[in-house]
């Protein structure tokens, strides 16, 4: 099937016939695959096409079977393609990458328009246990014990949701500071609710392989408050304050050490603008195009 469109004036050929792709494939300079696919990259060997494979979450096992074939398709892989991952953490659980390459952003979009600061804090994400929406909702309480005025909005959908609207509502304190807003998917108006917030708040249990939302809210001048977990600290650059998994009151403790400091933060710093420009899009596509070097390497 080809696919074209004003937004995407390349052609998109979707096939599953290996002749087809193959095909395509020696049309091609380099063949670049999103997710571990033995297929593709057998498909590229076959066509004495060099390829990159983006591993882009962790090597998970549900079973020892799944493991011992995850293993042989990781050793497959890692001989006859080039290995890559969004993070030293992803690629850390593989042990077979060649290079990270973070994942990029929108930095039209996300960026910091210096917006009036109408909230403290933000919750930006699914309401999943996995994100600890009911982490945050534990830790502002114990804030507002301690500092009043505090105004925070919970951004989302999920299985949470509900049962944190109930929450909220049954809590005076929580109902008088919390704004909750379903899910938002125009990008835009995601920036600019980072904007207008202060501190981004990261409560997770899961670990992220990456944490886009951390580099959409650092790019937008929020300081950043988190769980240690995965890729988000390279994500946010260093930029932000982590505190353990599950640890409500010192996240809270943290929450308010932030609040103590300035309204954003300094984007323009050294620092920050390298790490913002190194996630623009054209870097990475720079990235994503291997060396004669490594070209060949996949090859021999």
């Amino acid at each position: 099937q080809s696919v074209q469109s004003p937004e995407r004036p390349w052609p998109v050929q979707r096939s599953r016939n290996p002749l087809e792709v193959a095909k395509w494939a020696r049309w091609s300079d380099q063949i670049i695959i999103i997710e571990q696919s033995l297929f593709y990259s057998l498909i590229g060997l076959a066509s004495h096409r060099p390829s990159l494979v983006f591993v882009q979450t962790w090597f998970l096992a549900t079973s020892a079977r799944s493991r011992y074939e995850l293993n042989i398709q990781k050793s497959i892989i890692s001989r006859i393609s080039t290995v890559a991952a969004p993070s030293r953490a992803v690629a850390d659980s593989w042990g077979c990458v060649d290079k990270v390459i973070p994942n990029g952003y929108d930095h039209i979009l996300f960026q910091n328009d210096s917006k009036e600061r109408a909230f403290d804090l933000i919750f930006l994400g699914r309401f999943h246990t996995d994100k600890g929406p009911d982490l945050f909702l534990d830790a502002l309480t114990s804030v507002l014990a301690q500092k009043t005025g505090i105004r925070a909005i919970m951004v989302g959908g999920g299985p949470l949701f509900n049962e944190c609207s109930e929450r909220i509502k049954n809590d005076p304190q929580l109902q008088g500071s919390v704004t909750l807003k379903e899910a938002v998917s125009d990008r835009a108006e995601v920036a600019d609710l980072l904007n207008r917030s202060r501190i981004l708040v990261i409560p997770n249990r899961w670990d992220e392989p990456f944490g886009m939302v951390a580099l959409e809210g650092l790019a937008c001048g929020c300081r950043i408050v988190a769980t240690k977990s995965g890729g988000l600290s390279a994500a946010a650059g260093g930029e932000l304050t982590e505190v353990p998994k599950n640890a409500p009151a010192l996240l809270a403790k943290a929450i308010l050490a932030a609040l103590e400091g300035q309204q954003a933060v300094p984007t323009q710093s050294k620092s920050v603008r390298e790490h913002l420009m190194r996630h623009r899009w054209e870097s990475i596509a720079k990235e994503l195009i291997l060396n004669p070097s490594q070209a060949e390497l996949t090859n021999s």
